[in-house]
């Protein structure tokens, strides 16, 4: 006698394309990591769902643990379309960078042996592969990026010690393992906070292609973000300077700005602090605009003082309180701007305020209004800088 089928079945035998869990762990992403400054190469990534299986999550508080999820490492002829694999397999790569003439790419490059991340540079013409070697003690930093020195020569990324390694990775074990773990607010940091600022603690360094040799550029330090000159005479980087937890703000820290010349090691402090600013750096790393409470400034790195091309002129002390009314109001909120992109020509800059995206001349601080947008009215888009030619 045939079994009675059920509606599910009936809906399944009539629908053998239908999506399955197992459909869904093979979709494929892309992801754009570089593209050369010509426009011509494009180093992409690709992966599935199912590639991340094996990460182990309840290791996200350690600094020390790395990800390693595969991929497909691919360059892309962007005028052929042409696509070529870097590795024959997927591979855990990360911090893809073109050299300035397109000739190399660099990669941060996943080692299981050491499990920490090797410097790569492959060669376009050949395919030749180069792994970097580190100092000895030391190893590139887990939230370590790749900078180019302009004229190619030179390539620049984050290191950590072996030894802060093994002290994190026991901290972590107590925090995790116990048995018994206590924390107090009598500390300055909550230990889960002191815990992920220790990864701030690294050092520069450069590896120099003709030579084969690595060099020291900024000794180990709280590196919160760090880049590089386009001239190469300079090494910019946040230094943090974070005193205690902050319970009013989640992951609440300070930095203050600093630049060091790469010819005598001379330091000095560019910014005292950076909290309450947002800060924009021109392409070739030689000037900078920040906002502070609705005013923009811009200065060199070579300024004693900041300039200020944007906003109210800073307030007189006053006897009375300001006018309180919507149109005082709405006046105060339009003359509030704040930075958003550098021209590459240093010249010129986009600011925004309530209002829109204005084109603001540096040099005489008149702005000319590029596009208007509006928190209130929803009939104006939301507009983002893409790129400036």
């Amino acid at each position: 006698t045939p079994k009675p089928v059920s509606a599910a079945t009936s809906a399944t035998q009539a629908a053998p394309n239908a999506f399955t869990a197992e459909d869904a762990l093979d979709i494929v992403t892309y992801s754009v990591q570089d593209f050369s400054s010509d426009g011509h190469w494009l180093a992409a990534t690709s992966q599935t769902r199912r590639d991340a299986f094996g990460i182990d999550y309840r290791r996200d508080g350690d600094p020390t643990y790395v990800r390693s999820p595969s991929q497909r490492v691919w360059v892309i002829d962007t005028q052929r379309g042409d696509q070529q694999a870097i590795f024959p397999d997927k591979r855990n790569v990360r911090a893809m960078r073109w050299s300035p003439d397109g000739s190399r790419l660099a990669m941060l490059l996943f080692d299981p042996k050491s499990q920490s991340y090797e410097p790569v540079i492959w060669e376009r013409t050949g395919g030749r592969l180069t792994t970097i070697k580190v100092p000895a003690g030391k190893y590139v930093a887990e939230n370590s990026d790749l900078r180019w020195t302009i004229d190619g020569s030179k390539l620049a990324f984050a290191l950590h010690t072996l030894a802060w390694r093994k002290t994190v990775q026991d901290s972590f074990e107590v925090m995790t393992k116990g048995p018994v773990f206590v924390q107090t607010s009598k500390d300055s940091f909550l230990t889960w906070e002191a815990l992920r600022r220790t990864a701030n603690v690294r050092s520069i360094a450069a590896y120099d292609l003709k030579s084969r040799q690595t060099s020291e550029l900024l000794p180990e330090t709280m590196v919160s973000s760090w880049d590089l000159t386009e001239d190469g005479a300079l090494i910019t980087y946040s230094e943090d300077i974070t005193k205690k937890t902050d319970y009013d703000v989640i992951f609440g820290s300070e930095s203050k700005l600093m630049a060091r010349q790469l010819v005598d090691g001379k330091t000095r402090t560019v910014l005292p602090t950076l909290k309450g600013l947002s800060l924009v750096w021109s392409e070739d790393g030689s000037r900078y605009a920040y906002g502070k409470e609705g005013r923009v400034y811009v200065a060199t790195l070579n300024d004693t003082a900041a300039k200020q091309v944007a906003g109210a002129p800073p307030e007189a002390k006053r006897d009375t309180p300001p006018h309180t009314s919507k149109a005082a109001r709405g006046r105060r909120d339009r003359e509030r701007f704040s930075p958003v992109r550098y021209s590459p020509t240093n010249d010129a800059l986009l600011v925004s305020n309530r209002e829109g995206i204005w084109l603001l001349d540096v040099a005489s601080g008149s702005k000319d209004l590029v596009v208007a947008t509006s928190d209130s009215d929803l009939a104006l888009p939301r507009v983002t800088t893409a790129a400036w030619t």
